[in-house]
């Protein structure tokens, strides 16, 4: 009877912590949510009438060459 006993506390004891540790990853809501609709979307304009990109004199005459070994690709 004293084992039955044991044996149900060790049972219930062990569902209530799967029980627990199964929970712990469940959360209401998240840190930032992402689909937040009171959010203002602000865009940044990009000026694209200048070429502010720094070429390098060095590389001028190189040629790359991609070879594609699969049609599928």
């Amino acid at each position: 009877m004293k084992r039955n006993v044991v044996t149900r506390i060790i049972a219930a004891s062990l569902s209530v912590v799967m029980v627990a540790t199964m929970l712990t990853g469940c959360r209401f809501g998240f840190a930032s949510d992402p689909d937040d609709p009171n959010e203002t979307e602000e865009e940044i304009p990009i000026d694209t009438s200048v070429d502010t990109f720094q070429y390098d004199s060095s590389l001028e005459g190189t040629e790359i060459t991609l070879l594609n070994s699969k049609a599928e690709i």
